[in-house]
């Protein structure tokens, strides 16, 4: 229930990613856009990955790498590639794709990448920086 309470965008936005990875998309004119759907994956993991950090870090005045780590960077990679796999042996509309997972990483390691050098110190200024007796 700790999970529930604490990291309540990163399961609302893992529950989207899996929805989104085997319903049929409407056909738009963006998929005329050569690999359009390469940024998509690439945000839609960095975004996971980018919120899972930012969770986390308000969470917790302490860093522990593993926790962190197994979270918003080997989990999503995991996720991803169990998705590439259901969707090449179990569905009909989908396909599993390597280029997907390689964009799926490209994703997480950026939002890695900025919950080190941006979130991070500016979730420890806003949210951890302040003395006990501060009021505001």
């Amino acid at each position: 229930m700790q999970i529930l309470r604490h990291y309540p965008f990163s399961i609302l936005t893992v529950l989207a990613i899996w929805y989104l990875s085997f319903f049929t998309p409407p056909h738009t004119q963006l998929e005329e856009i050569n690999n359009f759907d390469k940024l998509v994956h690439v945000c839609m993991y960095g975004g996971l990955s980018s919120i899972i950090w930012i969770e986390y870090l308000i969470q917790h005045k302490q860093i522990k790498s593993f926790p962190l780590i197994m979270g918003s960077i080997l989990f999503p990679i995991l996720m991803s590639g169990c998705i590439e796999i259901l969707q090449s042996c179990c569905t009909d509309n989908r396909s599993g794709d390597w280029i997907d997972f390689i964009a799926n990483c490209t994703g997480v390691c950026l939002a890695s990448l900025a919950g080190h050098y941006i979130y991070r110190p500016f979730i420890q200024k806003k949210y951890h920086s302040r003395s006990p007796d501060s009021k505001s």
